[in-house]
């Protein structure tokens, strides 16, 4: 039987392990963990893939490996440990990582991190919100109980994006480092849009956005758009 709680473990100490070892093999077919002998064969082929997935992208959040594992598990029909997973979990996989915080770096800025140091506060989680990653660049959470279906089949939901480094916008006329918003996701097209945001700098609206200056986009491969597109789009996914 496959434990979630094995997966996560295994893949939170590949990500500092995978740093220092070089050998890595090029390609690992997969194979259902269902299907393999025992327990050592399971955790054997996990390990392969994680640290194939972690040559590829060392910058790849803990978020963003389990979503690409489990999607992996599903394109390939491992029902067994998808049942497991599912059941184990309870939909609390986007829990991973609640305590974060927000850090100043010793050449000034700041970083996010999990782990608290000198010179760390902690970045409350709000009432309800839940995180959905969480990078050294930025931090994303998403209102899932709130988020609703439209009579399109799109997703609506709210999110909250925190960057350690100020963006400009379009243009130049303004910077931000905080943003809270509503966003639709087209989960037949793929498509996103922002219907409504508020950008903060340091504490201070610097611009608001509405419906009329709501903007279509295409959800690119590999992007956070992608991630929560499959979150609340997904066919497994608890919000359908």
């Amino acid at each position: 039987m496959i434990n979630i709680r094995r997966h996560i473990f295994l893949v939170a100490g590949l990500l500092l392990a995978s740093f220092v070892n070089a050998a890595s093999p090029d390609h690992v077919d997969f194979v259902c963990p269902e299907s393999l002998e025992n327990d050592a064969a399971r955790q054997k082929s996990l390990t392969e893939f994680l640290q194939q997935m972690l040559e590829q992208n060392k910058d790849l959040t803990l978020e963003q490996l389990i979503v690409r594992r489990v999607d992996l598990l599903t394109k390939n029909k491992c029902r067994v440990t998808l049942e497991n997973i599912k059941s184990e979990t309870s939909g609390t996989v986007l829990k991973i990582n609640t305590s974060r915080f927000q850090c100043l770096k010793t050449n000034e800025g700041i970083f996010f991190s999990n782990i608290s140091a000198k010179n760390c506060k902690p970045l409350p989680l709000e009432k309800g919100w839940q995180q959905f990653t969480l990078t050294k660049d930025y931090v994303v959470d998403l209102l899932l109980e709130q988020a609703v279906r439209e009579t399109d089949g799109s997703m609506k939901i709210w999110h909250k994006f925190y960057l350690a480094a100020p963006i400009s916008s379009e243009g130049g006329k303004w910077s931000y480092n905080y943003l809270k918003g509503v966003s639709k996701f087209y989960c037949k097209n793929k498509q996103t849009v922002l219907i409504q945001g508020t950008y903060i700098l340091n504490g201070d609206i610097v611009n608001e956005r509405n419906a009329k200056a709501a903007l279509l986009e295409e959800i690119e491969p590999g992007t956070l758009n992608e991630g929560i597109w499959r979150l609340v789009c997904g066919k497994d996914s608890s919000l359908r």
